[in-house]
């Protein structure tokens, strides 16, 4: 059986994509799932959000998409519940490097996770946030997309790019089994409950409207969640003594998702 290919997206930055990938991992992890994280961005937030300094492992995503190394000689064992294929500055030259006339150029990622998508239950691949090649090969190569979503107004325009960047692969045969398996909505402040509710009702709609998977869980804004990152380990690890936590949001929401008991 191969993998489900995980990718947290959002045509906006600031939308914990990485927080939601490395927790999400993590969560995946704790049900006893294989899960493998990549990281696919050049600013490497995901490798060091997991303790990993680029510079001190033997190869990256930027060799195994070179064929310098084979995919599994780029893969980390974490001490986190998962494997991960780390990032490093290398891959900014990724970008310049693809032929972007070629019919193959949102295929390079998929091909090179090709030899390990049967070793794995889970792959979670974390991208920028722009549409570039980056973000495309990670879509071209996914099976499920998750789309977080800070509660402000501008994220609202966000989430409807994200949807239609959605329709056009599908139809454009770009990756024709393609699904949003649900929009999340992140860094819900407390503070500020009737606007973030008025929020959430909107987008709600909007994804009702589409047929769109919208999760009634919210990610509540923590400095939990920079604490995990400072120390190099998934939040929902770092707090995972204390249940009340708001990481145990992503528990709840990877389980609801992507567990044994989804629909």
């Amino acid at each position: 059986m191969t993998a489900t290919v995980i990718h947290a997206t959002s045509e906006k930055g600031g939308a914990t994509k990485t927080t939601t990938s490395v927790n999400g991992a993590a969560a995946l992890g704790l049900m006893g799932k294989r899960v493998l994280l990549v990281d696919f961005d050049p600013q490497f937030n995901a490798t060091t959000a997991c303790g990993v300094d680029p510079a001190e492992v033997p190869a990256t995503i930027y060799e195994a998409l070179h064929h310098k190394v084979k995919i599994n000689e780029a893969i980390v064992k974490t001490p986190h519940g998962f494997d991960l294929v780390p990032a490093s500055r290398d891959l900014t030259g990724f970008s310049d490097e693809v032929d972007r006339e070629a019919d193959s150029r949102y295929d390079h990622l998929k091909f090179a996770l090709l030899p390990v998508v049967e070793d794995y239950d889970f792959i979670v691949i974390d991208a920028p946030p722009t549409l570039e090649i980056f973000t495309l090969n990670a879509l071209a190569a996914a099976t499920d997309i998750l789309i977080p979503v800070q509660p402000a107004g501008f994220a609202l325009g966000g989430m409807t790019e994200m949807v239609n960047t959605f329709a056009s692969l599908v139809s454009s045969g770009i990756n024709p089994n393609l699904r949003i398996a649900a929009v999340v909505m992140t860094m819900w402040d407390g503070r500020y409950k009737a606007d973030n509710e008025e929020f959430a009702a909107i987008a709600k709609e909007f994804c009702e409207q589409r047929y769109v998977p919208y999760l009634d869980t919210h990610v509540r804004l923590s400095r939990h969640f920079k604490d995990a990152e400072d120390a190099g380990v998934p939040a929902v690890l770092h707090h995972q003594k204390n249940k009340r936590s708001p990481v145990h949001a992503y528990t709840k929401i990877f389980a609801q998702v992507f567990g044994d008991e989804r629909a």
